[in-house]
């Protein structure tokens, strides 16, 4: 990445120029893959679930940074006691980059706790572990999800990925609080033998 300045970036998105900013745009797309890899390495459970895109996530955050005329990226620099060093615009998208994605799978992060917890409070068993070994067959849960039944796989969808209450649940599948309870419990008892070690 070379080593854009502020009032380089500032004079780019001033100007509006189509072929300066498409060389910031392919200066930004580096950083921004980088920092995804490293947030993802760091908190695997945030690209747990449906399939994460690379290519969508990268421009989630880049329509993030341009959004509103650039208003997130001309904060780069924009403070009394910033000095410039060399890759000081890599390392703030990064940062950008780490805070727009956990950002935008919060959510999702809190529905694997969830299912997490679910998990642990069924598996009673001489093969129950702390959470943390619960959490780290979680990790595998996309693959256990696949191997349930088109039934089941459409009931952990709406639990745990569209977070839909329990309410909401029975209305949508025309099924009472109670049936809703019996088939949460077998979905779970699936998902315990399928990731039990």
């Amino acid at each position: 990445m070379s080593d854009w300045t502020r009032e380089r970036l500032v004079r780019a998105l001033d100007r509006r120029d189509p072929a300066e900013l498409q060389a910031l745009v392919i200066e930004l797309e580096q950083p921004v893959v980088a920092a995804r890899a490293l947030l993802f390495h760091k908190k695997p459970w945030l690209r747990v679930g449906p399939e994460r895109s690379k290519e969508d996530d990268v421009q989630t955050v880049l329509t993030y940074l341009f959004n509103r005329d650039a208003r997130v990226l001309r904060k780069f620099g924009d403070t009394p006691d910033f000095v410039h060093k060399e890759g000081a615009l890599r390392r703030f998208v990064m940062g950008v980059t780490m805070l727009c994605l956990q950002k935008m799978c919060r959510k999702r992060a809190l529905a694997w706790e969830l299912l997490e917890e679910d998990m642990t409070s069924t598996d009673h068993g001489d093969n129950a572990g702390s959470g943390i070994d619960v959490l780290d067959r979680l990790m595998d849960a996309k693959r256990a999800v696949g191997a349930l039944s088109p039934s089941d796989q459409e009931l952990f969808g709406l639990i745990y990925d569209k977070q839909l209450s329990q309410d909401e649940l029975c209305e949508r599948l025309g099924i009472s609080p109670q049936t809703y309870q019996q088939r949460k419990s077998r979905l779970l008892r699936r998902l315990a033998q399928f990731l039990r070690p």
